[in-house]
């Protein structure tokens, strides 16, 4: 398996992994000199899709003439990945995988796929196509299956149309306590419990978290987290979500949930759930899954 890739940051892999501090320090050392030498490509990027504390740090980002218009980006995705693929004399299939910071939701809406297209290619409302548009476009175009796995609405109705040869799927990795929260739920009903209050918090302090201090990001991720229970059609229940930066816990997430509950005869179940763990370690489990 050959794994390459692109970011607006110019970091190398292995000195990402280190400063980071989510594996042991031991481990890092081993990997390191072995991650720096993997080539990172130039990221395409649209400030206004991701947070201002994201604008400083992008100093490995497409400019020039192939950063003119959304079909110059787009024709640059594609020429990478032809690239790449020779390059490493891929003969498989290959999987693009968005899992960089969320985005603000596009507010642009397309019947079909060749309304896409034209829109991409003429440089229409190129407001409101965002970068990770332009990756999953890419990705079809070129044969690749795409996997989402920020909270956007990258995969609308006319993307997934996109792809006919290959697989798009994802609306976030939900590997945490979004997921959870679901198998708990269906745990209270199954005894014959009514969730009526569920309120969770979950702060950490990677830059994914930092990214949600723009609020037109933090709306996108809390779209995603307090939809899970809308097919339930489960009137009454009341929903919170709340998410909070702190640098100091670093990946190291931790998430907080109460559910409060009807028991028989009306009578209260409050059940709490407790969890620490490593955000970005809950990802990647799912990604090899959906590459392989």
């Amino acid at each position: 398996m050959k794994v390459g890739g692109w970011d607006i940051r110019g970091t190398k892999l292995g000195q990402a992994l280190y400063d980071c501090r989510v594996l042991e320090p031991d481990l890092v050392r081993q990997v390191r000199e072995t991650m720096d030498r993997v080539e990172i490509m130039e990221g395409v990027w649209d400030p206004s899709f991701i947070g201002e504390s994201q604008h400083k740090t992008a100093n490995h980002v497409v400019t020039g003439e192939d950063n003119k218009s959304t079909r110059t980006r787009l024709d640059r995705i594609r020429r990478d990945i032809r690239t790449w693929r020779e390059k490493n004399k891929v003969d498989g299939h290959i999987t693009v995988i968005w899992s960089a910071s969320v985005e603000r939701p596009s507010e642009a809406e397309y019947a079909t796929a060749d309304e896409l297209l034209n829109a991409i290619y003429d440089d229409e409302n190129s407001d409101d196509i965002s970068p990770s548009m332009l990756y999953a476009a890419a990705a079809a175009l070129e044969g690749c299956s795409f996997v989402n796995g920020g909270s956007q609405n990258t995969l609308s109705p006319a993307m997934s149309s996109l792809f006919d040869q290959s697989y798009c799927l994802g609306t976030d990795y939900k590997a945490g306590q979004t997921k959870f929260k679901t198998a708990a739920v269906e745990y209270l009903r199954a005894l014959g419990l009514t969730p009526r209050v569920i309120a969770s918090s979950n702060h950490l302090g990677n830059n994914d978290m930092l990214n949600l201090t723009t609020k037109k990001t933090l709306n996108a991720k809390l779209r995603v987290k307090s939809d899970i229970f809308g097919p339930w059609q489960e009137e009454g229940l009341d929903h919170k979500v709340t998410v909070m930066y702190t640098p100091y816990i670093g990946d190291e997430k931790r998430d907080y949930v109460e559910y409060t509950s009807l028991a028989f005869l009306g009578s209260p179940h409050t059940m709490v759930t407790y969890t620490r763990c490593m955000d970005s370690i809950l990802c990647v489990p799912l990604m090899v899954d959906a590459a392989i």
